[in-house]
């Protein structure tokens, strides 16, 4: 049994799995292959051998029942009190301390920076990104970037373990990486054969197109480009890993990051 959840896991490391999907592959071959131990149980009972195929029967009782527990939390998202998880987490130490103790919030995140200038609010919107999926690749290559110069905290806005279960406790709503968009610290808008491309990166340098406007507003490109003057106002980047509540402590699923826009227009002059 433990070697096919070991060939399991070699071979799941090779792809980008979701954890929660991941932990219910892991559920089902952890039920198929506890049955197993009864067989044998059942093999030592033909053979005389009463005291280990009894002991093989507990061990199947014992492993049966927490693949049980498996399958209520991984496949309904629902707990029992008769998990006994918390109670082993609390005679281990409890979950490791985090950076930031009491889980207070440590600092705000950038948000929506206006790096590219001051607009009056009155004239900008959100706008619609779209992108090839190189283009989402470079958005992921630009965050990774980030993280490693630490251009801002991705850290789950500073909340411990304890504070983010608390939370998500509170909302249903699993907590990112980003909670608050950052913007990118370089981002331009060009015209290239009709589209209105979206560059960003960690300078004007490294620049990459990361997508291109579809709508602005609820107009479409082409009509709002008929009408006004179309001006990138802020690209941000949101999201990323999020933590989702476990059985007795949080679990980090891996997520992408996404890019949002916000454009400032005025009137064409005729």
């Amino acid at each position: 049994m433990f070697s096919l959840l070991d060939l399991a896991n070699h071979y799941l490391g090779f792809f980008n799995v979701n954890l929660k999907l991941k932990n219910r592959i892991y559920t089902i071959l952890g039920f198929l292959g506890n049955w197993y131990l009864l067989y044998v149980a059942s093999r030592y009972f033909i053979n005389g051998y009463y005291l280990r195929g009894s002991l093989f029967i507990l061990i199947f009782l014992v492993l049966l029942y927490f693949v049980g527990l498996n399958m209520l939390y991984y496949f309904t998202n629902k707990t029992t009190k008769f998990d006994p998880s918390p109670k082993i987490e609390k005679l281990l130490g409890g979950p490791p301390k985090q950076a930031t103790e009491g889980g207070e919030r440590r600092r705000m995140q950038p948000g929506y920076v206006q790096t590219n200038g001051l607009f009056d609010s009155k004239i900008m919107m959100p706008a619609t990104i779209k992108s090839s999926r190189d283009e989402k690749l470079a958005v992921q290559q630009i965050a990774s970037q980030m993280k490693q110069v630490d251009y801002s905290a991705f850290d789950y806005d500073g909340l411990s373990d304890d504070a983010i279960m608390k939370e998500i406790q509170s909302t249903g709503k699993p907590i990112s990486e980003l909670t608050q968009p950052v913007a990118f610290p370089f981002f331009e808008l060009k015209i290239e054969n009709g589209k209105m491309n979206v560059y960003a990166g960690m300078n004007q340098m490294d620049q990459q197109v990361i997508g291109h406007l579809t709508h602005v507003g609820l107009s479409d490109i082409e009509t709002a480009k008929g009408q006004y003057d179309i001006y990138l106002a802020t690209a941000t980047l949101s999201g990323g890993n999020r933590k989702i509540a476990g059985r007795s402590s949080v679990i980090e699923e891996m997520h992408k990051f996404h890019v949002k826009i916000q454009i400032a227009y005025k009137e064409k002059e005729n």
